[in-house]
């Protein structure tokens, strides 16, 4: 799912804590940002996996997977790595070249996996290729995160100085890093 409402996402972050770990351990990563809900899966029932999945969603949850069926898109093979490398780069975001995804990621990876799946070596991968692709295409560079594009909105729309006091309401990361 890309693009999905605020329900949206916390119905199936609800999903993720309750899957992710306990059924078929290191065959499922499920990755929850913002923007995004994604459910990675390497194993050779990976459509058993899924519709399992969406079992636990509809009995557990209320939800349909075909509610968001606008949100849904499927990858399989190279079409995953790739779609791995767009996200490590920040490619496939709202904010082009953001790297707070390769965060999100990487604690998604650090909270579900252990070190001997196969998963988790297609992801280090994926994040080693992103690395080499930002540094010579100058994404690096430029050190964009949401953080820098807030703090960088607020000095030259807000004309901010040392003087000015900005409130900030929220949680997560994104907030804490801000205060």
């Amino acid at each position: 799912y890309k693009d999905i409402n605020f329900e949206a996402a916390q119905a199936l972050d609800k999903i993720a804590k309750s899957c992710a770990g306990k059924i078929y351990k290191d065959e499922i990563l499920l990755i929850t940002t913002c923007q995004r809900w994604e459910c990675y899966i390497h194993s050779e029932n990976a459509e058993k996996i899924f519709l399992e999945l969406t079992n636990v969603a509809r009995e557990n949850f209320g939800i349909q997977f075909t509610d968001f069926s606008r949100y849904l898109y499927s990858k399989k093979g190279a079409a995953v790595f790739h779609h791995l490398i767009r996200l490590y780069t920040g490619l496939d975001s709202v904010l082009l070249g953001e790297s707070d995804i390769a965060h999100q990621i990487n604690s998604s990876i650090k909270k579900w996996l252990t070190d001997k799946a196969r998963l988790k070596s297609i992801f280090n991968l994926a994040a080693t290729k992103s690395k080499k692709i930002r540094k010579s295409s100058g994404l690096v560079a430029t050190k964009t995160t949401w953080l820098s594009a807030i703090v960088n909105f607020f000095n030259n729309k807000l004309a901010v100085n040392s003087e000015t006091k900005i409130k900030i309401y929220g949680k997560g990361r994104l907030a804490n890093s801000l205060s």
